[in-house]
């Protein structure tokens, strides 16, 4: 099978370069889930070509945008060409992509080309060259274009209306959770869920808990809307019943002002702020219990599913959180679950968990670790991809 992957995945020779010398850094957990997906394919014996939109920051380039082809981890990389102009960046990204797609899919035979949504003006036009080849296109949906972050009664930008124009064009798809289907795939059309993947070469780490301490642990987004706020005060009313525990608290946001001063108050609570995802994840594996009290009320946690919940079941440490409506049922057994989202359904749980042997917590991070390892590991997830492809040719 011949795969082009069209999204914004880089070499990782190009990426350090973007990464030493942009002012603004590509987002790496695209730049994760794109190369994990792509290099899954090889694994799985596909030819893998990508048709890359570069996320190139400024200061790397002049005017003119271009890259050489390059060969790296069995993936064939083009990039696409065009000018560090307004309107005419955009414009260079739809007709290089149009060409360059129209081109490989009049050469290519066994082929099927594989968008990343989100990349607009690339994405249309490879969209346009797919169709008039007749190529089957698979679109991958992560996120619904500017749903996550409009307010009530704010209305769509312009990038995200063109989104999702288009986004019902696609032969096939893979949606991040089950309730996205209703949103975009309007014409019925085949798909599977993919609510993340990890690496299949790595291996799990190895977790030392801090032997005299209990360590309760968040990272991600400081907002109350993520239920951090009653996370917090939650724990602050039970750590005097378990005086060997603390509360640490990665990341940034609207409440770090607040957590600040309660980490002054109290010592068995203490606030990091933005560290390194490797400082993170070492306090990761040492920590007892990982908390994503992400609230279910909100609508958009239909849409998806937070790649921490991953991340935390890799570490192998028990992990709480919520019944999150994108979050498959069959995770439900391999985590726990907050039952009520109030300060004291919060507080009842840290309780009930907190007074368990250590070895109990620690069987059930094991039991989720084992699961995403084995089970949503990028080999098997391309494998499904490729099923769905094979399926509907």
């Amino acid at each position: 099978m011949n795969i082009l992957y069209f999204s914004t995945l880089c070499s990782r020779r190009l990426l350090l370069v973007f990464f030493e010398k942009g002012n603004r850094k590509p987002v790496y957990s695209i730049q994760k889930l794109h190369r994990l997906l792509a290099t899954g394919f090889v694994e799985n014996g596909a030819e893998v070509f990508t048709m890359t939109s570069m996320p190139f920051p400024q200061g790397v380039y002049g005017k003119r945008i271009k890259e050489a082809d390059e060969t790296e981890d069995g993936i064939h990389y083009h990039y696409a060409s065009t000018w560090d102009l307004p309107v005419i960046k955009r414009l260079g990204q739809f007709f290089s992509s149009f060409f360059h797609v129209l081109g490989w899919c009049m050469r290519h035979k066994d082929n099927v080309v594989v968008f990343d949504v989100l990349n607009v003006s690339g994405c249309m036009g490879g969209l346009v060259a797919s169709k008039l080849t007749r190529t089957k296109t698979l679109g991958i949906v992560t996120d619904l274009p500017g749903y996550m972050s409009k307010e009530p009664g704010e209305h769509q930008s312009w990038n995200s209306r063109v989104n999702m124009s288009y986004m019902n064009s696609f032969s096939m798809y893979v949606l991040l959770t089950e309730q996205m289907n209703e949103k975009i795939n309007l014409k019925c059309r085949p798909y599977i869920v993919m609510e993340g993947l990890v690496d299949h070469t790595m291996k799990p780490e190895k977790r030392m808990p801090d032997k005299d301490k209990r360590i309760l642990v968040y990272a991600g987004g400081l907002y109350e809307k993520y239920g951090v706020k009653m996370l917090v005060e939650a724990y602050l009313n039970i750590m005097g019943m378990f005086p060997d525990t603390e509360m640490h608290i990665y990341g940034d946001g609207e409440m770090r002002d607040w957590l600040k001063k309660k980490d002054e108050k109290y010592s068995q609570f203490i606030y990091f702020g933005p560290r390194t995802n490797d400082e993170v994840v070492a306090d990761e594996l040492k920590a007892t219990l990982l908390i994503n009290p992400r609230p279910t009320h909100e609508d958009f946690t239909k849409y998806s599913f937070p790649s921490k919940n991953i991340e935390y079941m890799c570490s192998g440490t028990a992990m709480i959180t919520t019944h999150l409506p994108g979050m498959p049922k069959e995770y439900w057994d391999k985590v726990y679950l907050f039952e009520e989202e109030t300060v004291k359904g919060y507080q009842r749980i840290l309780e009930i968990l907190l007074s368990k042997p250590r070895e109990e917590l620690d069987e059930r991070g094991r039991l989720g670790q084992r699961f995403v390892v084995e089970k949503k590991n990028n080999v098997v997830q391309a494998k499904r991809v490729m099923g769905l492809i094979n399926k509907n040719k």
